[in-house]
């Protein structure tokens, strides 16, 4: 069964995953799937492999107001997995390793 917009904002278990020709990519993901996932840029490791992609613009008037968020930000090469792994709390909090969406953002 394809995924639909309203599945999108109903769960938080569709990852925006990346950007391509205008639209956002989403892909299935639960708790052990970001645990599998070291990094979630190509090498991610989805809970399914149905994906799903929407043109950018219909996603800004479905938006809703920001939550509050802690970002930790950090060089490579220093130990960020095992710091990663550390910080990943199934209880208080989600660790997002290297997410492709936000380096396609930042190199825009």
């Amino acid at each position: 069964m394809p995924l639909t917009l309203d599945d999108l904002f109903a769960s938080p278990d569709l990852y925006m995953h990346s950007f391509e020709d205008g639209q956002a990519i989403f892909v299935p993901m639960d708790r052990a799937a970001y645990h599998r996932s070291i990094f979630l840029d190509r090498r991610i490791s989805p809970a399914a492999e149905q994906s799903m992609a929407l043109p950018l613009a219909s996603l800004a008037p479905r938006a809703s107001a920001a939550q509050s968020t802690t970002w930790i930000f950090q060089m490579a090469h220093c130990g960020s997995t095992l710091l990663a792994r550390a910080l990943d709390d199934p209880g208080a909090s989600l660790v997002l390793r290297e997410p492709l969406s936000l380096r396609q953002t930042a190199v825009q």
